[in-house]
């Protein structure tokens, strides 16, 4: 029962299994004491939401000098889908001749070569299509400096535009590999004295 000049408030919550706009009306209002009451209309939007994530790999140890192999995999928890995920890895100044390309991918995920892009030493790209429960690997290759050191790799990912993350926690990856400078050694030998002729 609502009194004269009074109201009431009826709250309906609604889970969005899609992106986009959804509008709801309600029907009219009836009472035996009233005219119908006027339909009344409602609209939200329901913002996509994408848990991706990437782990960066490689060898622990190099030789100065010797190719040297990095992989990215890219991976998306959902619920919705991650098309057009970006990602960024700042390849380790020293290392010479940088390259990417696509490697593995599974859970429907599409990854092109011509969608990713080397820029001195900083790899970027887009993944065409990540839906929830794909994954991508990139591969990156290059040339370990002549020095010896610890070369400190690190990848970032990012969702599409206009697409949330509900964890930001997984959207790094890191590395170390360290590059060993071969240490060499000549050691001369020969008689203490020796007779003329």
């Amino acid at each position: 029962t609502i009194a004269a000049n009074a109201s009431c408030a009826i709250t309906v919550n609604v889970v969005g299994t899609a992106a986009g706009t959804l509008v709801n009306t309600t029907g009219p209002i009836t009472s035996d004491n009233a005219l119908p009451g006027e339909p009344a209309t409602g609209t939200f939007v329901v913002t996509p939401s994408a848990d991706v994530s990437i782990v960066k790999t490689g060898p622990a140890a190099v030789e100065a000098g010797a190719p040297i192999t990095w992989l990215l995999t890219i991976a998306n928890a959902g619920p919705s889908a991650a098309d057009g995920a970006r990602f960024s890895d700042d390849v380790p100044a020293g290392v010479t001749g940088v390259s990417a390309s696509c490697g593995t991918v599974s859970g429907g995920a599409v990854c092109n070569d011509a969608d990713l892009a080397v820029a001195g030493n900083l790899v970027s790209g887009t993944i065409a299509t990540l839906p929830n429960g794909g994954s991508a690997q990139i591969v990156v290759t290059g040339t370990a400096p002549m020095t010896g050191g610890t070369l400190h790799n690190s990848a970032h990912v990012d969702p599409p535009t206009g697409t949330d993350d509900p964890d930001t926690g997984n959207n790094d990856g890191d590395v170390d590999t360290s590059v060993d400078v071969a240490h060499l050694a000549i050691t001369k030998t020969g008689p203490a004295s020796v007779v003329a002729g």
